[in-house]
């Protein structure tokens, strides 16, 4: 860790009477990439503010009865996996999410304004004519699950660098 006061760096620099460079561990380089691009293009930046509205959505007790899928997902970016795990989820349930809001739309103990979203909510997982929210789904789960499993491998107990080299080399 870094820091001016209390990091691991300042705590070997003070030991070794010198100051000592700091570098980001090879996870958090692929943390910080992965988190910039999301970050940084528009329609991945659109298609995460859905993820979190359907989380915030099924959070209401009314809407999360016409849901039958797992648990959602809330997007932490800060976790190595975050944006990886709530992709997968909403790849393993979009069918359930999809029945769900038809369902919410028209749930007669919905407010007018929660069935207005949960008609937002479909427009944007399903548009007939662009497929756009199923395209960057799609391709965000064939660019993030392969980083997943590295990042799970290379946080292992008994990883080493050789092995750990190999690893970083089989993703493509």
């Amino acid at each position: 860790m870094s820091g001016n006061y209390k990091g691991l760096q300042r705590l070997v620099s003070d030991f070794c009477d010198r100051y000592i460079l700091y570098v980001h561990c090879f996870l958090h380089k692929i943390h910080l990439v992965v988190t910039y691009v999301m970050e940084n293009l528009d329609e991945i930046k659109e298609f995460y503010g859905t993820i979190t509205a359907l989380y915030n959505f099924f959070k209401k007790s009314a809407a999360l009865e016409s849901y039958d899928g797992t648990a959602l997902q809330r997007l932490i970016e800060t976790r190595w996996s975050g944006h990886y795990d709530s992709t997968s989820h909403v790849n393993k349930n979009y069918g359930d999410l999809i029945q769900a809001l038809i369902v919410a739309s028209k749930n007669k103990k919905l407010s007018a304004e929660d069935k207005a979203q949960a008609i937002g909510l479909l427009n944007q997982m399903d548009d007939d004519e662009h497929h756009s929210f199923i395209f960057i789904n799609c391709m965000l789960m064939k660019v993030l699950k392969p980083i997943d499993i590295m990042v799970k491998q290379l946080q292992s107990v008994n990883e080493n660098f050789i092995t750990a080299l190999e690893v970083v080399k089989s993703v493509n």
